[in-house]
């Protein structure tokens, strides 16, 4: 291990990557395979010191039987993690350090298996190892066991049909699980400690009044035991806002943000998602008012498009069609279960009061148009006269009427104007004063006007929350020349899930082609893919007992899947072919082969799974993006494993034409074979002619 990690701290700082969630997490990846190939070595070389060879002969056996099969193996990982180093998009850079991790190690692996294993291993087993005999190794646990499933293998092999139809049904109910039952989503919202909340006060409320509410929801966060502390910016202007909210911060005295930072995840039982929906409940009712918060595990990943997880994009020409249709789309959307805070991105313009000064009139009393601007600012909304400065702290001196003075428009109209002739005018003789409604902002994208129809969620998938709404609008009439467009993560997952496809394509031809290499055949490396679906079984598997749902780290661990399922059979393949080769009977040569290779296959399959499990099972910050892949790979391997076992012998023997028809029990002991006899020639005898 160490000596296989090592070189992959070097290749990192040459790639320039640093130690982070992805590298990291591409270690703890590769930690239970990079014994793999050291395994099938160490295997072997016992193997022959049970027979009775010496040790050095043993150790050069063990390394030269499996050389092509471990390289062939670790060919096949590395090929599955080439198209995840060139992947595009999120996907891409997710998928980019964790994959360069692993290759980089598990080559520095074979090559220490290759070479510094068999040394090794004449030393140290030639002083401490006490070498079994072939007659105590026979009464061994383990030989029993062996004995026993070459008797499960035989039963499968004479009853081919049935085996196969078992697989195909298994196989079957898990691609239906996986369509129907199993959701999807772009990514794991990660429980980060921290809420970021928006409140949309009715355009118009003032900026005291909107205090008042938001002081209301800082008492109610402020009641959970998770929150530390909670900070509130309250009527921030467009360009000075705190764009936490990714372009949808506060841009008036009606809205404001809060930030609530929670304990750590260790700390605390409930998840954020659980804290923000008790928030929710406890929000004070007004009419009007609209309250959103923000996925923080999604936002830091930069996951979102169109900043939320829903975002239902509406295109056309005339504005008001635009908000007809969205506002339609609200009412019958909003009752979608796991939707929250469905909203659009087309406001009501802010009223106001529009002064139109007379400027003929003002020009005889010699009042200017500046002149009028200051004094109504100074009685409304104040001048800064002086500052005030205490234990070294400066605060501004604001002068303005009173609250009574100018709360109406009555008031504002009686304002007076001082004239260089020195007696005071009344503004309403010198101005008009009339209410209406600000300018509406209009969103455009591709030359076309856009409203957006935006919403979050809560405890449903993507998958499912996208079919609900697409069947709540499935009768929506379009004018012509309008459409609809789904954005935000829906379309973040539809473009990622595109990209991993083709990426597991590209694998599964990469694999193909390094078995067919190695092998020197086409159906042979066919035979190795049929691990492959067997895998999707465990992964169904896994993912129902752990709660989890299709997103971007189970695809990718499906993808690296692709390349280390095939890795047992490969072992297995090949040592039934090495001993076809050298003159043994087809059939025993399936027998022997499988038998002989249940050791290494087990072993390799559990190191893999057991040293995945740690992230399999975490629960630390983070996990939410390690784990669900963990899952994947350990129950897919595992399931892949036991089927493999019998699955692939039974497909070997009809693709190869190799009848076990009309054999009974009584068969299978003449089909055994002297160990002590089995060939130990490494090169591939010429074929003859007949051949």
């Amino acid at each position: 291990i160490p000596l296989s990690v090592i070189p992959a701290f070097i290749g990192l700082r040459a790639l320039g990557y640093t130690f982070n969630l992805m590298t990291m997490g591409g270690l703890a990846l590769g930690i239970g395979m990079l014994v793999d190939n050291a395994v099938v070595v160490i295997e072997n070389t016992f193997r022959h010191l049970e027979e009775g060879r010496d040790v050095k002969q043993s150790a050069q056996l063990g390394g030269t039987e499996v050389q092509m099969a471990i390289t062939s193996s670790t060919l096949t990982t590395v090929a599955v993690f080439l198209p995840m180093v060139l992947a595009s998009g999120l996907s891409g850079k997710l998928a980019r350090p964790l994959a360069l991790t692993v290759v980089v190690a598990l080559f520095s692996s074979l090559f220490v298996a290759l070479t510094l294993i068999p040394m090794i291993s004449t030393l140290i087993l030639d002083k401490t190892a006490r070498v079994v005999t072939r007659v105590q190794a026979e009464q061994g646990r383990f030989y029993r066991f062996r004995r026993w499933y070459r008797h499960l293998l035989f039963g499968a092999l004479t009853h081919r049909k049935t085996v196969l139809s078992v697989a195909g049904l298994i196989f079957l109910a898990g691609v239906l699980l996986m369509v129907f039952v199993i959701g999807a989503e772009f990514m794991p919202s990660q429980d980060v400690p921290m809420i970021f909340a928006m409140t949309f006060m009715p355009v118009g409320t003032s900026l005291e009044e909107t205090d008042r509410v938001v002081r209301q929801i800082e008492t109610i966060v402020l009641d959970q035991p998770e929150v530390l502390h909670v900070s509130t910016f309250t009527g921030l202007s467009e360009s000075t806002k705190f764009d936490v909210g990714g372009g949808r911060g506060a841009a008036g005295v009606n809205e404001s943000q809060i930030m609530i930072r929670l304990t750590d995840k260790g700390e605390r039982t409930r998840s954020t998602e659980a804290i923000t929906e008790a928030i929710r409940s406890r929000l004070p009712r007004i009419r009007g008012a609209k309250f959103e918060f923000i996925d923080m595990g999604q936002a830091m990943q930069g996951g979102w498009g169109d900043q939320t997880p829903v975002a239902l994009k509406l295109y056309g020409k005339e504005i008001d069609t635009l908000k007809t249709l969205a506002e339609e789309i609200v009412v019958r959307i909003q009752t979608v279960e796991g939707l929250r805070d469905v909203d659009m991105s087309l406001k009501e313009g802010k009223p106001e009061l529009q002064i139109e000064i007379d400027r003929e009139q003002a020009s005889q009393l010699g009042i200017s148009t500046q002149q009028i601007a200051r004094t109504i600012k100074t009685s409304m909304l104040g001048t800064v006269a002086s500052k005030f400065r205490i234990r070294g702290e400066e605060y501004d001196i604001r002068v303005r009427f009173l609250a009574p003075e100018r709360d109406s428009i009555a008031d504002l109209r009686n304002i007076t104007i001082l004239s260089p002739a020195g007696f005071q005018v009344p503004l309403y003789q010198i101005a008009r004063i009339r209410q209406n409604d600000g300018p509406v902002k209009i969103t455009r994208e591709n030359q076309a006007r856009k409203v957006t129809v935006t919403a979050n969620t809560f405890g449903r998938d993507m998958k499912r929350l996208i079919a609900d709404i697409k069947a709540r609008l499935a009768d929506l009439p379009f004018p012509s020349g309008y459409f609809l467009e789904y954005g935000g993560t829906y379309k973040e997952m539809q473009e990622a899930f595109v990209t991993l496809g083709k990426a597991l394509i590209v694998a599964i031809l990469l694999v193909y082609m390094v078995m067919a290499a190695q092998f020197e055949s086409f159906l042979q490396p066919f035979i190795i893919m049929f691990t492959v679906p067997l895998a999707v079984i465990g992964v169904v598997i896994g993912l129902l007992l752990f709660g989890y749902i299709l997103s971007v780290p189970v695809f990718m661990g499906v993808i690296i899947l692709t390349g280390v399922v095939v890795n047992n059979s490969i072992v297995m393949i090949d040592y039934v072919n090495h001993l076809r080769w050298h003159g043994i009977e087809a059939r025993q040569a399936i027998l022997e082969g499988t038998a002989v290779r249940l050791r290494p296959i087990l072993i390799t399959t559990l190191t893999t799974c057991l040293g995945m499990l740690p992230m399999a099972l975490s629960r630390a910050e983070g996990s939410e993006m390690r784990s669900p892949m963990a899952v994947a790979i350990c129950f897919g391997l595992f399931f892949a494993m036991g089927l493999t076992l019998f699955v692939i012998p039974v497909v070997y023997s009809i693709l190869s034409r190799i009848s076990f028809k009309g054999l009974t029990r009584k068969d299978l002991h003449a089909l055994e074979l002297d160990h002590r006899a089995l060939p130990h020639i490494h090169a591939k005898p010429r074929a003859t002619d007949e051949e």
